[in-house]
């Protein structure tokens, strides 16, 4: 079987190409196509398992929820995995070849389940190159389409060597959120709304039922159309796996959430584990931001109370750099700690007796730093003495996160993020940059983008076939 990684190598073969080019597939689409094509690719969850009929599994559900300016097809096959090695591969499966030669307009890619089975996750080292190769086939055919990386939904343990739910939940996610990271793609969410229900929504511990590919459908729909997704926070935001830990990752979400993905032990101690995300800040700054609260992104393993979240400043991300930093816990109150001196044992002082939501601030003024909390944002209380610390001019800012585990995941959210001091940048309001594309395509492009703007359906006759020509080169420009 011919097994492409790329459209080119599709068409490469004159075999499959002339059978290609006989169904009419290889070309364009008409200069007046009627509908924007959107193709699901993925595994068994994309083919519809679990779903009770056709008509009820999410591509079907996509496509009507979409309507008809959209064509929709989904494109899965059991077992498959981003891995090019792995056991089998979604680019050697016919389903591939026939994704790419749909020509989509959109492209959703819900993968990464199999790729949590034993044989595959020992080459999981290999997961986010593999995966970028993937997105840039489909990027680079014809039409250019815009891609978005799904998120799995949980799963269960199954039998040995099977799926592993906790290598979904704290392994493979991250992957897929540094590969989205890396191409500067949107992430749709399928995991956060079966964490709270996960055995109404799947039956089977892997396939979601009838609902659950409804809740799918309706997210795909929402990030085509409105835009509500999740995407990486860009430069001069840094992330760091501080001491021992998975690496975790980092998003904002459609309401400008920052959602911090995080392993590890304590802050505290000599020597830290944790997940960092912030920037360098010089002279007087100060990290504020309210704190949603975290659990364990393997909704079937218990979060532990010693997880915890908050706003920091650090010298550096080394295990045992000196810092200063405001945290909070899921049950355990809030706490200012601090070390002196690089490896110094961590001071701390706490306030039990309050639950998330909570506002958490940081702030250094020359080389004197206070930690304050408040239930409102408005009326702050103190968290012990100002500390003065002799720390360096130019300090990392930003957000912290630990779940108590060096092998657990814990997903916390900060929102209304406001940094101040020379060189603080705040996270970027997430907008919907990326409208639906047109429904016209006649080849040509102008620095690798359609010359035609982006419109819907719906829009498209009134701003392009009734106006002047001119007017609309002048507009693409």
């Amino acid at each position: 079987m011919i097994s492409p990684r790329c459209f080119s190598s599709v068409i490469a073969h004159a075999r499959l190409a002339s059978s290609l080019a006989a169904i009419g597939v290889l070309g364009l689409a008409s200069p007046l196509s009627a509908q924007i094509r959107v193709v699901n690719s993925g595994d068994s969850i994309t083919a519809g398992a679990g779903s009770s009929t056709p008509q009820r599994a999410y591509s079907a559900v996509l496509a009507s929820l979409l309507g008809s300016g959209y064509a929709v097809q989904a494109q899965g096959t059991g077992g498959s995995t981003v891995l090019s090695n792995g056991q089998p591969s979604f680019s050697d499966t016919p389903t591939y070849t026939a994704s790419l030669a749909a020509n989509p307009n959109i492209v959703t890619i819900l993968l990464g389940t199999n790729d949590s089975k034993a044989v595959n996750v020992a080459r999981i080292d290999e997961f986010v190159g593999d995966y970028v190769s993937l997105i840039d086939d489909y990027r680079a055919l014809p039409t250019a389409p815009r891609v978005y990386l799904a998120l799995p939904p949980p799963a269960v343990e199954l039998a040995s060597g099977d799926i592993s739910g906790a290598a979904v939940a704290n392994e493979i996610i991250p992957l897929v959120f540094e590969a989205a990271r890396q191409r500067n793609l949107r992430v749709i969410d399928l995991n956060t709304p079966f964490a709270d229900s996960f055995a109404t929504y799947v039956s089977d511990g892997v396939h979601p039922n009838d609902e659950g590919h409804r809740i799918i459908a309706e997210r795909m729909r929402d990030a085509i159309v409105s835009g509500r997704s999740l995407r990486a926070l860009p430069l001069p935001w840094q992330r760091s796996t501080v001491g021992v830990g998975l690496n975790g990752a980092d998003a904002l979400d459609q309401d400008n959430q920052l959602i911090v993905l995080g392993a590890g032990v304590s802050v505290g101690g000599g020597s830290d584990s944790f997940r960092l995300v912030a920037q360098p800040v010089s002279g007087d700054m100060e990290v504020t931001a309210r704190y949603v609260g975290q659990r364990n992104m393997n909704p079937l393993s218990t979060t532990l109370g010693e997880s915890s979240a908050g706003v920091m400043l650090r010298a550096g991300a080394g295990a045992g750099a000196r810092h200063v930093s405001v945290f909070a816990t899921p049950q355990n109150g809030v706490s200012l700690r601090w070390r002196t001196a690089d490896g110094a044992n961590t001071g701390i002082f706490t306030v039990a007796d309050v639950r998330p939501p909570v506002w958490l601030r940081v702030r250094r003024v020359g080389n004197v730093f206070t930690g304050f909390y408040s239930g409102n944002g408005s009326d702050w209380s103190a968290l012990g003495q100002p500390i003065t610390l002799a720390l360096p001019e130019t300090l990392l800012a930003g957000f912290a996160a630990n779940s108590g585990s060096s092998d657990q995941l814990t997903r916390a959210g900060f929102e209304q993020i406001n940094l101040t001091g020379s060189g603080a940048q705040n996270p970027p309001q997430v907008v919907d940059d990326d409208p639906p594309p047109v429904t016209v395509e006649d080849g040509r492009t102008r620095g690798g983008r359609s010359l035609f703007a982006v419109r819907s359906p719906e829009t498209f006759r009134a701003d392009f076939l009734e106006r002047p020509r001119g007017s609309i080169w002048r507009e693409m420009r």
